[in-house]
């Protein structure tokens, strides 16, 4: 039997990971699965240990009739089936058996998971995929924050569009910094690609995508074969024509400068100068902040990390979550399962 070899596309929300989770589909080496999994970040908390059976049954009733499964395009009975105890051991090793079977059934030896999120668990990636390869998207946290803001994916409750702005921006720097510290300990598995050089330098970009990963990616590549982010607009702010065009597009870099305030670009240069410094990000002026503005970065961090905590080992946490968005809730969920001739 082929060993199937996994990627791992992570980083925080807004970065560019669902465009390099395109990028990877235009080689049509990768098994085409066109949704995050969520297993590791979501799922565990909300039902728990596999082990246990019923958490277990209760996460299998919701996953065969989630989004997440059905644009697998696998069939239920046949996967069930093929579940062992050995993959209940955690929803790491169910990631394996689930995508292993998706990349089987299309006779492709690779597949790739772009769950954002995954950026807290890569020494779990690792544990359970020990050849894995793991590529982190860094985007210029003020180009993410806004994006964020935008969506609403901020967790701040406040209707002030600065706090919410400070919030997604700290939530990005929490993903990045974590991300970094992890991928540290293993060189030979993790790369940092950044998403300004992917839609500025693509042909440097894809060259060194190629040597880490060991598959060849190439610009043309995306012009003739374009899924997900290459296929309608990478960028909310991208128009149909600039889309049509195809490849990689270079609309979304830099969008802060023209979106943000002084007053919000001051505020987020005291709370994420120092990181979007050590990325190697310019245009940061001065770093420092007022004590108000201090206690309340100091204040948001802290909250952000009591509540991954919260949402991980509680019970209320895990309320807090929701369950599988279920398939036949969502209005519009077409997505190709397979590259086609």
């Amino acid at each position: 039997m082929t060993k199937i070899r996994p990627v791992f596309i992570l980083g925080s929300p807004r970065s560019g990971t669902t465009l390099l989770n395109s990028v990877f589909f235009s080689t049509k080496k990768f098994a085409l699965y066109q949704s995050e999994t969520h297993l590791m970040d979501k799922c565990a908390p909300v039902y728990g240990h596999l082990s246990d059976t019923k958490n277990y049954q209760r996460f299998l009733q919701d996953w065969l009739n989630s989004v997440n499964f059905e644009r697998a395009n696998i069939a239920k009975e046949k996967f069930v089936q093929m579940i062992t105890k050995k993959d209940r051991q955690s929803y790491a090793c169910f990631l394996k058996k689930f995508m292993d079977q998706i990349a089987i059934k299309q006779g492709l030896e690779h597949w790739v998971d772009s769950t954002p999120s995954n950026v807290f668990h890569i020494d779990e990636i690792i544990t359970t995929f020990p050849e894995a390869k793991i590529v982190h998207v860094i985007r210029d946290g003020r180009d993410a924050a806004l994006s964020i803001r935008k969506l609403g994916w901020h967790g701040c409750k406040s209707t002030d569009k600065t706090r919410c702005l400070l919030y997604a921006a700290l939530n990005w720097q929490e993903a990045v910094v974590q991300g970094r510290k992890s991928g540290k300990r293993y060189p030979d598995q993790y790369m940092e690609l950044h998403y300004e050089t992917l839609v500025n330098e693509p042909d440097k970009t894809l060259s060194r995508l190629s040597s880490f990963i060991g598959i060849n990616f190439n610009e043309q590549q995306l012009q003739n074969v374009r899924f997900g982010s290459l296929k309608t607009a990478n960028s909310e702010v991208m128009s149909a024509q600039e889309s049509a065009k195809g490849g990689l597009i270079n609309t979304a870099v830099g969008r802060w400068k023209e979106l943000l305030s002084d007053e919000e670009i001051k505020l987020l240069t005291g709370a994420i100068g120092h990181t979007l410094k050590s990325l190697g990000y310019r245009e940061v002026s001065d770093i420092s902040s007022g004590f108000f503005e201090k206690v309340t970065i100091f204040y948001i961090k802290s909250r952000l990390k009591i509540n991954r905590w919260l949402r991980l080992n509680t019970i209320l946490g895990r309320l807090s979550v929701g369950r599988l968005l279920c398939s036949k809730d969502v209005a519009v969920n077409t997505k190709e399962t397979s590259y086609g001739e």
